[in-house]
């Protein structure tokens, strides 16, 4: 009676580990690594990771909120790749921490699919070997749409946020204004080319000055100091290269 009851009892915890459901197994591993790309699920949000801005050690990515309020026919699915994208939405963007899916921040871009690029709408990221500080951008055909620059301490968590846009654009139309000497500064709109990193303490920032819908303009290449709260000091830029055509 021993042995059989211990068989009995093996089988029935075997099977029960067998039919374990699937939303069982991804409350254990609440991101996991699906077709198309890496997907974070919990009771009230699903994020799926933007391709090319996962970290270097793949502790952190960037990701898009599914809009659970919007039809499902609103969304558009790749055949190819089982891509998932949101045309003409606007979802919310996060940094997400993959070991967990715990959103470290929200950001400004809004960026709607899978793929890090669909047609003339793009996001860019860049991570610091370390970890330690994250650009992110966005671009449509014309301008820029979106561009911050976060840091992080050793715990993932988050230590600052500097909005790198809004001082490219102040600096670059201040810049034109004073080239040109007239009010038509108003109507560039800045086009972020490049960023680049220097560590964590220096970002270079190639960006055109452009009218949206035209492709004549100027060139400048800022370098950027990023914001340290430890002494007060916000983003600030610490040489501005000339206005070219």
């Amino acid at each position: 009676m021993t042995g059989r009851f211990a068989t009995d009892c093996c089988g029935m915890v075997l099977g029960a580990l067998l039919s374990l459901s699937p939303l069982a197994a991804r409350a254990a591993e609440p991101c996991t690594h699906e077709t198309e790309t890496i997907v974070c699920r919990n009771e009230t949000r699903t994020i799926r990771v933007i391709a090319d801005s996962t970290s270097p050690s793949a502790r952190y990515a960037i990701g898009w909120i599914v809009p659970s309020a919007v039809a499902a026919k609103e969304f558009e699915r790749n055949p190819e790749d089982g891509s998932l994208a949101l045309p003409g939405g606007e979802p919310e963007n996060v940094i997400v921490r993959l070991r967990d899916g715990a959103v470290i921040s929200t950001m400004q871009s809004k960026h709607f699919g899978d793929h890090a690029r669909y047609n003339h709408r793009e996001i860019i990221t860049i991570w610091s070997t370390d970890e330690r500080l994250l650009l992110v951008w966005s671009n449509d055909k014309w301008e820029t749409l979106a561009s911050e620059a976060f840091r992080l301490d050793s715990r993932g968590e988050l230590t600052g946020r500097d909005d790198v846009l809004a001082l490219v654009r102040r600096i670059g139309k201040e810049r034109l204004s004073r080239r040109t000497g007239t009010d038509d500064a108003d109507l560039h709109e800045p086009l972020i080319l490049k960023e680049r990193l220097h560590g964590t303490s220096r970002i270079d920032v190639v960006t055109a000055l452009i009218t949206p819908g035209s492709e004549n303009g100027f060139t400048f290449t800022i370098t950027l100091k990023p914001s340290d709260e430890r002494r007060s000091r916000p983003l600030r830029a610490v040489h501005v290269g000339t206005l070219r055509k």
